[in-house]
């Protein structure tokens, strides 16, 4: 079995769901200006990018992601990809 990871990257260029705060990456070390190391702080929405809204999100005594089965998320898949389009929604 081939696994293909469709995961988007993190980056503050991701569209934000409505209602949530954009990503935020904040350099708190640089190279370039002498510092030891790069490194930056990373703000995000638990919703960014690709992600799953487990039981947990709608129902207090749900399965949270650290508990969820990842078999589940494992199977058969089509892929599609939509080449200018920057939002999918209902009316999409």
């Amino acid at each position: 079995m081939r696994i293909y990871d469709i995961s988007q990257t993190i980056s503050d260029k991701l569209p934000a769901y409505p209602g949530d705060p954009p990503v935020r990456i904040e350099p708190v070390m640089r190279l370039d200006l002498g510092e030891p190391a790069n490194v930056s702080a990373v703000s995000m929405c638990s919703h960014t990018g690709t992600h799953i809204d487990v039981p947990r999100h709608c129902f207090e005594d749900g399965l949270s992601v650290d508990l969820l089965p990842l078999s589940l998320l494992m199977g058969k898949v089509v892929v599609v990809e939509i080449t200018g389009v920057t939002a999918i929604s209902g009316n999409s």
